[in-house]
């Protein structure tokens, strides 16, 4: 591998993941380059202001810094040609990041020759211009290869058709599946395990449709749950063999290979039941109620096994519950805007509160790796939260809009949002092979 500087080369720094290298040159140019993409030209960061600007990426974040003109600039790998100006200073020597990134440590001419400085490295938004109009909910298929969407909005609002759309993530300009079925707003959408499949639920609506989209027309087929109880949300079980609900009534299971027979009640409850999680090996699901605010958890492979009800969790916000990938885990959320997290292998008299929103939590989801949870609330804000260190402050990404869809990409890269606007995509890692440059409104 050999790139080409037309002066000498004086500075090298790497970006956090390997791919990205700026140098810096006799030539007074800084450059950036791709080294998954060796017949690409490098793009000309800074130019003739500095004979050696100095320069540093930041450790965990797709951003870096460089000391061009007499301003000190963040860059977006991005967005190269909008950086963000932090300030204008007398001349720089060096630069560098602590090892955490919160911190960048400044070498100056200057009276303060040396000084710190808070360094933001919070992910940064971009609308989807294909899916600008589109709204929740948002769920992929495991594979990633398909993304799912609910209602369509006018100005702003669930105000246009109640249509599913299944996209072609890769190629999101291409028209997508169009499955016209819903009457009423989508709730809630989860692809089967293996993809071929689509469940919905929809907003005060007595069915539970099931699409399978291996033809270039999918029709649906109602689920024969009981038709006085409104259905909140519906999963998959692991294997794909099940699909499980919750609702009005409590929680109930279905066989897909044999829907002629009668449905299974897995909790039962007088009243509405709002989140339900399935754990990922299918032997459990937890139920948030709505009314009572009691967290419940059933175990599935010991049929006589009762129904445990978990104390200390009041308040409840009845919207969403899910487990981590090890199902060692619950998060939840609370009227008063709290997370907890609830350790599925104790007696459930405790939670961990990892912090609050400052409204109610609407939607929570544990990364794939289940080192993160992320979760939205009224308001207006997606929160980060450290798993393994519960104390940690949580990433906070500000939203001018109202939020109500939320789902992790499989790959742990990014998560996708809505709003008034459309679907909105934030970079966690490093989202550059995620989606096509040309799908991203600048």
């Amino acid at each position: 591998m050999l790139f080409r500087s037309e002066r000498q080369v004086v500075g090298l720094r790497f970006g956090p993941n390997g791919r990205y290298l700026l140098s810096n040159s006799l030539d007074k140019r800084v450059l950036l380059w791709d080294t998954d993409r060796l017949d690409a030209e490098p793009v000309i960061v800074a130019q003739g202001q500095s004979r050696w600007p100095p320069m540093a990426f930041a450790p965990h974040a797709p951003t870096f810094v460089v000391y061009a003109g007499g301003e000190l600039r963040k860059f977006h790998v991005r967005s190269l040609d909008s950086p963000q100006v932090i300030e204008g200073t007398a001349e720089i020597n060096n630069l560098r990041f602590s090892p955490d990134g919160q911190l960048l440590a400044i070498a100056s001419s200057g009276a303060a020759n040396l000084r710190l400085v808070q360094f933001d490295h919070s992910p940064r938004s971009r609308l989807i211009e294909p899916l600008r109009g589109i709204g929740a909910p948002l769920a992929f298929s495991p594979d990633m290869r398909r993304l799912a969407t609910g209602s369509a909005l006018q100005r702003g609002r669930i105000s246009g058709d109640h249509f599913i759309r299944v996209w072609q993530w890769r190629d999101l300009d291409a028209a997508p599946i169009v499955l016209t079925e819903p009457r009423r707003r989508t709730t809630r959408l989860e692809f089967s395990p293996e993809g071929h499949q689509l469940v919905a639920t929809g907003w005060r609506e007595e069915t539970v449709r099931l699409w399978a989209l291996t033809g270039p027309s999918p029709k649906a087929t109602v689920l024969p749950f009981p038709p006085d109880r409104h259905s909140g949300s519906a999963h998959f079980t692991p294997d794909g063999r099940k699909v499980v609900t919750s609702g009005f009534g409590g929680a109930m299971s279905l066989d897909l290979g044999n829907l002629s027979a009668e449905y299974e009640t897995l909790i039962a409850k007088s009243h509405w039941t709002g989140g339900l999680a399935v754990r990922a090996d299918g032997k459990a699901i937890a139920t948030v109620d709505h009314q009572t605010d009691i967290l419940s958890v059933k175990v599935l492979d010991q049929p006589n096994s009762p129904v445990r009800e978990l104390l200390g969790l009041s308040k409840l916000g009845g919207w969403d519950v899910d487990y981590s990938p090890t199902g060692r885990q619950i998060a939840v959320g609370d009227r008063d805007g709290r997370v907890h997290l609830w350790r599925s292998d104790d007696d459930g008299a405790t939670s961990i509160v990892l912090g609050r929103h400052e409204d109610l939590p609407l939607k929570n989801i544990f990364s794939p790796d289940g080192k993160r949870l992320a979760s939205i609330g009224r308001d207006n804000t997606v929160r980060l939260w450290n798993v393994d260190d519960p104390d940690a402050l949580p990433i906070v990404m500000q939203t001018s809009d109202v939020l109500t869809g939320l789902t992790y990409a499989p790959s742990g890269d990014f998560v996708l949002t809505d709003d008034a606007q459309g679907i909105r995509l934030w970079d966690l890692t490093h989202p550059l092979n995620t989606l096509p440059t040309a799908a991203i409104a600048k």
